[in-house]
């Protein structure tokens, strides 16, 4: 998985050791799957940022329900 450009790293106990995905995540997915890890859906509301990435981590097929939008602007060239 990948955090924009950057890896995105997760270790806990039942995650597969190993694996590599190239499915794009965002850091607020962090929170939602967090929340499912630990089966406190009542700490996610319906509106919130973010989707959980769970199935990714135990190998489950990942239907993203929103597009990912990446905003850079401090790559466009400076014009002095």
């Amino acid at each position: 998985m990948k955090e924009g450009s950057v890896p995105f790293i997760i270790a806990s106990l039942g995650i597969h050791q190993g694996v590599n995905d190239n499915t794009l995540v965002i850091c607020y997915n962090i929170f939602p799957t967090i929340a499912e890890l630990d089966r406190n859906s009542t700490a996610i509301r319906e509106n919130i940022d973010g989707q959980s990435i769970e199935p990714l981590l135990f190998k489950k097929s990942f239907n993203r329900s929103q597009p990912l939008i990446f905003h850079s602007p401090y790559h466009v060239n400076n014009i002095s």
